[in-house]
């Protein structure tokens, strides 16, 4: 298994200009300039007190920018920058924050069908023949098929590649990926005319993208690490949160995958997209399966003792947003979830005692990801 990469956001805060305090910069400044018994009241000393204060302000500024030129730090532009000039993919490209289309697909026709005989797979296409005549002449060749798609009863959706009438019967084609492997028993589907609406782009955020960046290096290797196969998936998608890799036998590479979507579960034809992006990575030797990972659903009941003085409203706000922020770091592949932790993150300033109801800690296996249904913070 490859090592556990380094969480960026834990590193020390960095100063590359010295901060001084003004207090200090100003007692310099004034035994430096010899003022003589120097005073608020003294314009000499005013002005002085001004300058050292803007100072300290031009080193906080040229240290955030600082700050901002290295991976840890950088944000929106700045981390596209370093990105585009200091990591490459192992074909030589530079490493570029992940874009993809929002669309709104809609629905405007479905013909349910019956399958006659069984589904099979002919020139890479799923082929099936059709009872009777489900659209009523309606046909779809493979010069016309965008926007066509074919649904499994389990919701399971491909591209159609054609519908037409071939001989006495309708012989329908549709695209693997998205469908499963096995179609045994699989008597009905529906054939689905859809309607898509380009809403606008989204772009992959700052922490994916510099958690990229910062596992890229491994994407070098021709051997088939888990650093290489972490990078490759991530960036098949914007939509892949994290990646499990295991090896249950010798050559035998399977791996899940988390979403930022719903709860986590990713849809097989995501799974699917994963594993042909990764194909020309792969080490000839390895027999590659996607996953999609086991999301473990949980919720917590807490109920907290504030201590007299502050307002019970913002103690309780402050301590579920902790909890949140805590919670949402565990939702990945081998998350733990216990006691000790979901008490710290509810002990904030004026709580002097949490209780739990139901709780069972979890400890995630390396395909699971624990995920929270819901939080109920009360206070006495």
């Amino acid at each position: 298994m490859g090592n556990e990469v380094i969480d960026l956001s834990q590193l020390p805060p960095l100063d590359v200009v010295k901060q001084v305090d003004h207090e200090t910069l100003l007692k310099d400044t004034v035994k430096r300039a010899g003022l003589e018994n120097p005073a608020p009241s003294d314009p000499g000393y005013r002005v002085t007190a001004e300058n050292t204060y803007r100072e300290v302000m031009v080193r906080h500024d040229a240290n955030e920018q600082a700050k901002g030129l290295t991976l840890a730090y950088g944000k929106g532009s700045e981390l596209d920058h370093i990105g585009v000039t200091y990591y490459r993919a192992p074909d030589g490209k530079p490493v570029e924050r992940l874009k993809k289309t929002v669309t709104e697909v809609s629905d405007t026709a479905a013909y349910p069908m019956t399958v006659s005989g069984a589904i099979t797979v002919q020139s890479g296409r799923n082929y099936a023949v059709i009872v009777g005549d489900p659209t009523s002449g309606l046909e779809v060749p493979d010069t016309e098929r965008t926007g066509w798609i074919v649904e499994s009863p389990d919701g399971d959706r491909a591209e159609c590649y054609s519908y037409v009438l071939q001989g006495e019967s309708y012989v329908l084609r549709w695209e693997r990926l998205g469908w499963p492997d096995d179609t045994t028993g699989i008597a009905t589907l529906t054939l689905i005319k859809t309607e898509t609406k380009v809403l606008g782009e989204e772009k992959e955020d700052d922490d994916s993208y510099r958690q990229r960046l910062h596992e890229s290096p491994g994407g070098y290797s021709v051997a088939g690490p888990d650093d290489a196969y972490k990078f490759h998936a991530k960036s098949a998608h914007p939509d892949i949160k994290d990646v499990a890799v295991t090896s249950p036998a010798p050559i035998e590479v399977v791996l899940y995958l988390l979403t930022k979507t719903g709860n986590g579960t990713p849809s097989r034809g995501l799974c699917d997209l994963a594993r042909a992006y990764i194909e020309p990575f792969r080490p000839l030797t390895d027999e590659l399966t996607v996953e999609p990972g086991t999301v473990i659903e949980y919720s917590v009941t807490a109920e907290l003792t504030i201590k007299p003085g502050p307002s019970p409203d913002e103690v309780v706000k402050t301590a579920k947003q902790r909890l949140a922020d805590y919670l949402a770091t565990e939702n990945r592949f081998g998350g733990e979830i216990d006691v000790s932790g979901i008490h710290w993150a509810l002990k904030v300033e004026g709580v002097s005692k949490v209780r739990l109801t139901g709780w069972n800690d979890i400890d995630a296996a390396e395909n699971e990801a624990p995920f929270c249904t819901g939080m109920v913070v009360t206070y006495v």
